[in-house]
C-alpha cells in the first residue's frame, strides 16, 4: 500500500498558493462526503473519526491560506494585470493616431471584447500566435 501513497520520485511543488488551495479543495469535497454518510450518533465510528479529523485538517488550511492573504494577493495581481492591459491599450492607441471617430470605435470594440467570454465559436480557449506565425 506504501508504494501506491508514496513516491520517492514525485516532482516538487512548485506553486505553494494553487497546492495550498487545491488540498483545501479536496478537503472540502473530503469532509462533505464523510459528513453526508455521518449520523450525528455515530461519531465514535470509523467515518466519524476520519470526518473529524478531515475537518481538522481543513481547517488549519483555510486558516493557512487566510494567514497568507492569498485572497488579497490574487486580487492585487489581478488588478495589476487590468494596468498593464490598460496601460498597453494606451500606448497603442496613442503609436496609431487615429482619428476621433476611428479611436472610438477602437474602445468601444476593445471594450466589448473584455466583456466576450474568452472563448472561440467551439469552445476552446483562443490561440495567440506570435507575429510571423500561421
Amino acid at each position: 500500500m506504501l508504494e501506491l501513497i508514496w513516491d520517492p520520485e514525485a516532482e516538487p511543488v512548485t506553486d505553494a498558493v494553487q497546492a495550498l488551495q487545491r488540498l483545501a479543495g479536496q478537503l472540502q469535497h473530503a469532509a462533505d462526503v464523510l459528513g453526508a454518510r455521518l449520523s450525528s450518533a455515530n461519531l465514535d465510528s470509523a467515518t466519524g473519526v476520519a470526518w473529524t479529523r478531515v475537518v481538522r485538517e481543513l481547517r488549519m488550511s483555510l486558516e493557512g491560506v487566510q494567514r497568507l492573504g492569498l485572497e488579497e494577493k490574487h486580487v492585487q495581481l489581478e488588478h495589476e494585470k487590468a494596468v498593464l492591459v490598460s496601460q498597453a491599450f494606451q500606448a497603442v492607441m496613442d503609436a496609431l493616431a487615429l482619428s476621433p471617430a476611428d479611436r472610438d470605435r477602437a474602445i468601444r470594440t476593445f471594450l466589448e471584447q473584455l466583456r466576450t467570454p474568452l472563448l472561440d465559436p467551439v469552445g476552446s480557449p483562443p490561440v495567440l500566435m506570435a507575429e510571423g506565425d500561421g
